[in-house]
């Protein structure tokens, strides 16, 4: 179910290599084609630990986000940003990583300890992503 995918990046972590990690959703798909190469000049230039950038996604709201109320804040609200919005360095989310295993929200639990610890973030106003379909978990 969601509550062990949600724990499964934890599993995972001694594994992961790279500067950056980027968890896409299942129900997600990328947009921009110029992803990795405009995310590698931001990395290059302003070293930020965390790079938050748009999704759309296709809920009751079909905005992007992070929502604009929340853009910038470095203070996520639940249901204004997602797993999708957003790469970390790679030491940040292996430190982190264990509060994404959540029943409900592991995104929003992550990226908000981050944020809570005062990590340099670069806000990129640029859509990435977009969710097809909203899920919940639920089989497709």
């Amino acid at each position: 179910g969601m509550h062990e995918a949600n724990r499964s990046f934890e599993y995972v972590k001694n594994i992961i290599s790279g500067e950056y990690v980027y968890l896409l959703d299942d129900d997600d798909f990328l947009v921009n084609p110029d992803m990795i190469s405009e995310l590698k000049a931001i990395a290059k230039k302003h070293n930020p630990d965390v790079i938050v950038f748009k999704a759309w996604i296709k809920n009751a709201n079909n905005c992007d986000y992070p929502t604009s109320d929340v853009w910038d804040s470095k203070r996520p609200i639940a249901g204004s940003i997602g797993g999708g919005c957003f790469v970390v360095k790679k030491d940040i989310w292996k430190k982190y990583i264990h509060h994404f295993g959540k029943p409900r929200m592991g995104d929003f639990s992550f990226i908000s300890e981050v944020f809570k610890n005062g990590v340099h973030s670069h806000w990129y106003d640029c859509r990435m992503c977009e969710t097809g379909k909203v899920s919940r978990g639920a089989a497709e």
